[in-house]
């Protein structure tokens, strides 16, 4: 979507040098001849509209709220343009080609979550390098490598970080192994760590913070869930067992690997992971 946004932007500022000169050509015309048509002043602001709309689309292109303002710049454009065609007949297609450079600006930027968008502030030397060693390792080296290569990297990084944080959260939803489970919550937590350090450099369309504290929050009633989930694979399994100490035995290894992890599970889920496993040994 960045290219496609590249792209579009690229022809909106080809298209602007067309349209303006069309449009002051039938501008004159209606002069001329005192039609009182206004397809001319029509044409210029939407050539001038798709000028704003391709320069802002270019410039944020990697993030989701510019889209937002070029593809408003777009809908604005061909409003005025359609709504003045009179003996401009171009000026038809060009407002039609406005509200479909509107739409892929609108829907692509819909569809892009949590990417970085652009610096907070210009960054100075000292914060280039600090971002250039938490991008790449704690270097020494003094040396910073071009803003444009930094901001990628953050932006792969970020992007990267989204979806590992998605596939995570997707296994941890359907696991019944306890360690799969508490090794992908850990991998999240680091995940967010790392973006949120990011965060000190530049904008994001929702708040990596808020984003983190809203998983943290959620992480009680996930593992409430995972371990009721988990409980009844086990006794299900335990059905093949033969023997009653062979049942009890899984039991009490299951109980011991949850064990492993108190450090992480809220006093109300310990609870009921020692209430559901006291019922399973009492058998």
């Amino acid at each position: 979507m960045k290219i496609g946004k590249l792209i579009i932007g690229i022809i909106s500022i080809i298209l602007f040098a067309l349209i303006a000169f069309q449009s002051c050509a039938v501008g004159l015309g209606n002069i001329l001849l005192d039609n009182g048509e206004l397809s001319g002043s029509a044409g210029l602001y939407l050539a001038f509209c798709m000028l704003i709309a391709g320069i802002v689309g270019i410039c944020t292109r990697k993030g989701k709220i510019g889209g937002y303002v070029a593809g408003g710049f777009y809908v604005l454009g061909g409003l005025i343009g359609i709504a003045n065609v009179g003996n401009f007949s171009d000026l038809k297609i060009w407002s039609i080609l406005s509200f479909i450079f509107a739409a892929v600006f609108i829907l692509g930027s819909m569809f892009t979550k949590n990417e970085v968008d652009t610096p907070k502030d210009e960054l100075t030397p000292t914060e280039l390098l600090k971002l250039q060693k938490l991008l790449i390792g704690n270097s020494t080296e003094s040396f910073i490598l071009p803003e444009e290569q930094l901001y990628q990297m953050a932006q792969d990084r970020v992007s990267n970080g989204m979806r590992t944080i998605k596939e995570s959260t997707a296994i941890m939803e359907s696991t019944t192994d306890i360690e799969t489970f508490f090794s992908k919550s850990n991998l999240i937590i680091d995940t967010y760590k790392m973006i949120c350090k990011i965060e000190e450099f530049f904008s994001f369309d929702e708040s990596p913070t808020a984003a983190y504290a809203k998983a943290i929050s959620k992480f009680g009633s996930e593992t409430k869930n995972f371990i009721f989930r988990h409980i009844q694979y086990l006794v299900e399994t335990a059905k093949s067992l033969k023997t009653e100490e062979e049942k009890i035995s899984e039991y009490k290894k299951s109980h011991k690997t949850f064990q492993k992890h108190y450090d992480v599970i809220s006093d109300e889920n310990k609870l009921i992971i020692e209430s559901e496993y006291k019922k399973l040994l009492q058998h």
